[in-house]
């Protein structure tokens, strides 16, 4: 199945999915949409509490859920003053755009405690739910356990692991058949001011190693995917806003089965388009709900940190 896919093995990290923070989900959905997405329906966080109810988390989503991991929208729960509510309002300040960049993980508890050997003092893990629709009707709760640090300690955004206790309920066959030939999420690019503290950093903290690619840029290559770091301005397609100070999330590579018929269809939708060369295309920020996609054919992924 599917969704077996979704799950690394144990000592596996996987880039698993990216969010953008929105106030709220119409005009994202509508972005999302156009460029050929299917999107799941709009559904409210909840959380475990010690005593075993649910309380929200003051979050609402809704992903483009695709063959290697998903993109996610997400929104504050209006009138919300949850600390996630509270720390979406205040990155949505700084830009609208990619603030969440999540990995997977095989356990929860032991990733905590090598985080905290790594020095990263991570908060107690978190039991997110939200309930989903199934195929014939009902709902069921899709689960997940989640490791976090203090936002000071990663100011890129929310940078977390994830178990899925439920990937069966998220990759449905009914979300991933989408028009624009996109499969997978490969990798995300991160604008900073010091790429080789940003990069040593991230290393800790996924436990792999930073590689220096040339004019200042450094990428991690997890189990799945890869993260990479720029100073402002290096990659041609990170120009998003001059209001945007480092640092901030410029673009997220994605994997077509096709890059003619994405292209093709990129076109028909009047898609913006940065650059356009033999293995990859790249969609301007302002069409893509702020963050550049660098859509790539198989074996090329090294285009997110292309000139």
């Amino acid at each position: 199945m599917v969704a077996h896919a979704q799950l690394p093995q144990a000592g596996e990290v996987f880039l698993d999915h990216v969010g953008w923070f929105a106030p709220e989900t119409e005009a994202e959905g509508r972005a999302f949409r156009r460029l050929g997405f299917v999107l799941t329906p709009y559904v409210p966080h909840r959380a475990a509490t010690a005593d075993g109810g649910l309380e929200p988390s003051g979050t609402a989503n809704r992903c483009a859920m695709l063959q290697r991991g998903y993109l996610e929208v997400l929104t504050p729960v209006q009138e919300s003053e949850t600390a996630l509510a509270r720390q979406l309002r205040a990155g949505l300040a700084r830009y609208e755009g990619v603030h969440l960049i999540a990995f997977s993980i095989a356990n929860a508890e032991a990733e905590r405690s090598r985080l905290s050997a790594a020095g990263f003092d991570p908060q107690p893990v978190v039991r997110l739910r939200r309930l989903v629709g199934v195929d014939g009707g009902g709902e069921a709760s899709a689960e997940f356990s989640v490791v976090r640090t203090a936002l000071e300690v990663m100011p890129e955004g929310r940078i977390q692991f994830l178990v899925h206790e439920t990937p069966h309920l998220l990759w449905q066959p009914r979300y991933l058949a989408h028009e624009n030939a996109i499969e997978a999420l490969t990798g995300v690019l991160v604008v900073v001011a010091d790429v080789s503290e940003a990069a040593s950093r991230y290393a800790r903290f996924t436990g792999r190693r930073a590689e220096d690619v040339g004019e200042g840029r450094s990428v991690i290559s997890l189990d799945r995917g890869q993260i990479a770091f720029a100073p402002w301005g290096v990659a041609t397609f990170d120009r998003r806003t001059a209001a945007a100070a480092p640092p901030f999330i410029a673009a997220v590579a994605l994997q077509s089965s096709n890059l003619a018929r994405t292209l093709s269809f990129m076109e028909s939708r009047r898609a913006r388009l940065i650059k356009v060369e033999a293995n990859y295309l790249v969609v301007h920020p302002d069409d893509a709900a702020g963050a550049a996609l660098v859509i790539h054919a198989e074996g090329a992924g090294e285009a997110l940190y292309a000139r």
